[in-house]
């Protein structure tokens, strides 16, 4: 026990750093240990003191007056102690007491003085523009007092140095070098020295321009300007012209194919080259012998058609008659036809130009209509809603036959139709016809989609506690893509699906629900919900405690280690002891507890309380008050209402008998006075 009490004496002080102390405060009975403790401002104070005891900082005038008005935004530690951090440290005397011991003098003073700090170190010397991963060294004077120096590089390079020198290796990044001077509590604010750095050019990007060309044309090639070059080189094949230092060039070409280069250059050095080849075209091609394919064909009918590849040439040019459809860059092309016969002509092509066409004359003859192009208009929609569906006019028709799903309303022997749906889904179909009959018919599926039925009941509790957390949700409706949620006055809560978590306040009201698509919104779905809010206030009169609630059951507490206090479930409670009481309201499944109120003035000792007998109680109106302590001889009795009124008073004692039958019918406190002592009990008229 005596090394215990001589540790309890220890001031410890731990050093977390280089920079920073935590210091240590006990205490010794009924005072801090040590009384004064000076620090440097950044430092930490760890209160490690009895569970009786805390630590509040005060103002001077409250810690002079030996109170315990807090400071506001002053440090406040648990019982038990705690820890100070630095933001709570302000340069300064900071002024603490014992929150429950003040009055007797039990407080104490933290000091905090300013931690110095070295000067700014003097400008940094060295290159400021360099070439990435070269070695460069950097420095500055000495700063008088500092016992060491952090540097730090920009993202990527590589050095290390706690002296006024630095060696580095930098990377391609650009940025800022910088150095504090350092003593044991602190830095010195930085020196800055901004570096920028170079790196060879990259590997320019693929080179644009024609890669096929004639011969003796003249073409641009360029590349994407690099911000790092400062010039650039080009090289061309054998016999071209061209000359440029930029990323681009203007070329006149020879006859020879070849590759040209480029590369990216700066003081740093030259990229990788670049590559593209470049193939040089002679002449234009030559016609094409003969186009071979059906002469006589059907209106509408498909038909293929090619001729043999003519060497050099790159693409072909078809040609059709009036009204025909297809199209082609090769020397076969699938054609089909309209009602007009016309020629079909081809020409070759490359870079040089296009060749004389070559052609084929085409007889048609009327025969069945093609299907109609595919139907135009909208495949989901909603039900009851008018939509316009159509296709492309086909050559020779005369009039054209639709067909809507079940109970929909609508018709046409046109290319179009507007339509009214119902609620049923299905095909659209058309087809044209003229006097040769009718063509293949065209689809187009449509899902129908109606507005979503109001959800569900919703599910969750309809009575909650005040500022709880509650789930509600409802059935999810297969033909909702999301639900709209309204929630009370203050509550909180976010969902689009079909269930919600929420945070309740003090009001209640309705939880609405809408299943909505695209169509639109369902009815709501409404649950009403009631909040439980419970009165924690009390009422204190006579060293009576009254809950101001009520509703619900009640227990009254213990505040010095929040037990229950026997016995004690009703609205009103006299306590027979000085302490700290509160009491526990609990209703519709909530509960919740009031502030403490002190008891005090009690003074008559347990053995005292035994010795007095009251009866009956409760009672209609007459009690009988009786004692064999000698103590309780000579004694003044007084009755008081809730109110506070002296409804009855004595002095003697011997087998007092009172009537209280006129009184209306409540709880009544009764104190029994001996000296300096006083007694009180509870009386209940019923």
């Amino acid at each position: 026990m005596k090394l215990k009490s001589l540790l309890s004496l220890l001031l410890i002080t731990i050093s977390t750093s280089a920079f920073c102390t935590i210091w240590t405060i006990n205490t010794s009975g009924l005072t801090f240990t040590p009384a004064t403790t000076n620090i440097l401002f950044g430092d930490t104070v760890v209160f490690t003191i009895g569970g009786s005891h805390d630590a509040r900082e005060v103002s001077l005038g409250t810690w002079t007056a030996n109170g315990n008005t807090p400071l506001p935004g002053g440090f406040q530690t648990a019982f038990g102690g705690g820890m100070v951090l630095p933001a709570q440290l302000a340069v300064g005397t900071h002024y603490f007491v014992c929150t429950p011991h003040a009055a007797m003098g039990m407080k104490g003073t933290i000091v905090v003085s300013p931690c110095p700090t070295p000067a700014q170190p003097g400008l940094i010397t060295g290159n400021t523009a360099i070439c990435s991963g070269t070695s460069n060294t950097y420095s500055i004077s000495p700063v008088a007092g500092a016992t060491s120096y952090t540097w730090t590089l920009p993202g990527g390079w590589s050095g290390t140095s706690s002296t006024t020198s630095i060696t580095t290796t930098s990377s391609a990044t650009s940025g800022n070098i910088s150095v504090t001077a350092n003593v044991s509590c602190g830095s010195s604010v930085p020196q800055t020295l901004a570096i920028t750095v170079t790196s060879i050019p990259p590997t320019p990007a693929p080179i644009t321009g024609n890669t096929t060309i004639c011969t003796s044309t003249s073409n641009t090639y360029s590349v994407v300007s690099i911000p790092t070059a400062t010039s650039y080189t080009w090289t061309y094949p054998v016999g071209w012209t061209g000359t440029s230092t930029t990323n681009s060039i203007g070329t006149t070409c020879g006859s020879l194919s070849g590759n040209i280069t480029v590369t990216a250059n700066n003081s740093c050095g030259s990229s990788p080259l670049r590559t593209v080849a470049i193939t040089v075209v002679n002449s234009i091609p030559n016609t094409p012998t003969s186009v071979n394919g059906n002469s006589a064909i059907c209106a509408l009918t498909v038909n293929s058609y090619n001729v043999t590849s003519v060497p050099g040439a790159t693409s072909y040019t078809w040609t059709l008659p009036l009204g025909w459809t297809g199209s082609s860059a090769t020397n076969t092309i699938s054609a089909t036809a309209s009602v007009t016969s016309g020629n079909i002509l081809i020409s070759t092509v490359n870079v040089c130009g296009s060749s004389a066409p070559q052609t084929l004359t085409i007889n048609v003859a009327n025969g069945v209509l093609a299907q109609p192009a595919a139907i135009n208009g909208n495949a989901g929609i909603c039900a009851s809603t008018t939509n316009t569906y159509d296709i492309s006019p086909i050559i020779g028709a005369t009039s054209y036959t639709w067909t809507l799903p079940i109970g929909w309303s609508g018709s046409s022997t046109t290319n179009s139709i507007n339509a009214t749906s119902s609620s049923t889904s299905g095909n659209v179909t058309v087809t044209a016809n003229n006097s040769c009959g009718a063509s293949p018919s065209q689809t187009l599926a449509i899902n129908t989609t109606s507005i979503p039925a109001t959800p569900s009941i919703i599910l969750g509790n309809a009575v909650i506690c005040e500022n709880s957390t509650n789930f509600y949700s409802v059935t999810n409706d297969p033909n909702a893509v999301d639900y709209s949620w309204t929630l009370p006055v203050s509550w909180t809560g976010t969902t689009t699906v079909n269930s919600i978590p929420t945070a309740s306040f003090s009001t209640g009201g309705d939880i609405l629900v809408t299943a909505n698509n695209i169509c639109g919104s369902s009815a709501p779905q409404i649950l009403n919900v009631t909040v439980t809010i419970i009165d924690t206030s009390v009422t204190q009169s006579l060293g009576i405690l009254a809950s101001n609630s009520f509703v619900g059951t009640y227990q009254w507490i213990d505040c010095f280690d929040n037990s229950f206090v026997s016995n004690e479930t009703d609205q009103v409670f006299i306590p027979s002891t000085n302490g700290d009481y509160a009491v526990i309201n609990t209703q519709s499944g909530c509960a919740d507890t009031s502030f403490c109120f002190t008891i005090s003035g009690l003074e008559l000792n347990e053995n005292a309380l035994n010795t007095i007998t009251i009866s009956p109680n409760p009672s209609n109106g007459i009690f009988s008050i009786n004692s064999d302590n000698s103590d309780l001889i000579e004694v003044e009795i007084e009755i008081y209402n809730l109110q506070g009124t002296i409804v009855y008073k004595a002095s003697t004692f011997a087998n007092e008998s009172i009537d209280l039958s006129k009184e209306p019918k409540g709880i009544y406190l009764l104190k029994v006075k001996s000296g300096k002592k006083v007694l009180t009990n509870k009386l209940i008229l019923d």
